[in-house]
């Protein structure tokens, strides 16, 4: 965003945005604070997935906080690294923002209506009207200077509210295990990992913003190909090592490992990038390695 008050277009692409909101009774309330700014108090998550059918609570929610919007694709390096530190920065921000990620191949209108061409691509909504703020991936400082900058234009704007942020969202306490985690953690009881994998499958399919059932998906994926791999005694296999180093917590070495494969260009190296990205979910941004082998692996493939 280069200007700290861009104008707030009243249309965007082939139709204005604002009469996808449609009139309906929305679920968030707004109160009175002690510095008489208005707030909505629903408890909401931080994050969101965001698609036609939520978009007209999405759209109305921008009148009380901004809407940080990414368009992204789970299937991309960029993507996965941006939406990362996207959910970093506006937590920081407790309740003052939302993210709300937009899986773009799924949502064609959408897409669309925001003339979404590649991605990923960030806007800012503001009273259900969309503000360009950056395309390709950025570092945390450059985003939270963006955030911060976005906070200013919504004040200007009287979008000036505060979300009531779950606990769980900043860490306070842990959250219940959701009813819908049941038939995949049964299958894992019951030692069934392939049918593990696929009950958490579904889960990240019907509920594509739950990090902790992404982080549960990928380590059934890599215990079920530990299990493969044993019996077949395939050893020399980087990704085999790679997977078995993981068994033995030597996390370094089966970074190692994926990376050379990825720099190595072979047959091997998509699935290598993909098991990557599957790691880097399962022990999460703030495991020591997980940044460093980021920018490795964005070296390698940009």
């Amino acid at each position: 965003m280069q200007d700290s008050s861009p104008s707030i277009p009243s249309t965007y692409g082939a139709f204005d945005l604002g009469t996808l909101a449609k009139s309906q009774n929305s679920s968030v309330s707004t109160a009175s604070e002690n510095n008489g700014v208005a707030a909505a108090t629903q408890r909401v998550p931080l994050t969101i997935a965001l698609d036609e059918k939520n978009w007209p609570e999405v759209a109305e929610l921008s009148g009380k906080v901004p809407v940080v919007v990414c368009f992204w694709d789970h299937d991309d390096t960029v993507s996965d690294q941006l939406t990362a530190t996207l959910q970093e920065s506006v937590t920081s921000l407790e309740g003052r923002a939302l993210l709300a990620l937009v899986e773009a191949k799924a949502t064609p209108a959408l897409s669309q209506a925001f003339q979404v061409t590649a991605t990923p691509v960030v806007f800012a909504l503001l009273n259900s009207r969309p503000i360009p703020l950056f395309s390709g991936l950025q570092d945390k400082q450059t985003i939270d200077q963006v955030l911060a900058q976005l906070l200013q234009v919504s004040e200007q704007a009287g979008v000036n509210g505060r979300l009531e942020v779950k606990p769980e969202a900043l860490g306070q306490n842990e959250p219940e295990i959701p009813e819908y985690y049941q038939p995949a953690l049964a299958a894992l009881a019951a030692n069934d990992l392939a049918l593990a994998v696929q009950e958490w499958e579904r889960v990240v399919v019907n509920h594509p913003t739950d990090a902790p059932a992404k982080a549960h998906l990928a380590a059934a994926k890599m215990e079920l190909r530990v299990q493969e791999n044993n019996a077949n005694e395939l050893q020399e296999d980087n990704l085999v090592r790679a997977d078995q180093a993981f068994q033995k917590q030597d996390i370094e070495t089966a970074y190692e490992l994926l990376l050379a494969e990825v720099a190595a260009k072979s047959e091997q190296s998509e699935e290598a990038r993909k098991r990557l990205l599957e790691a880097f979910t399962v022990y999460g941004n703030d495991h020591p390695l997980t940044a460093p082998t980021r920018r490795k692996l964005a070296s390698l493939l940009f």
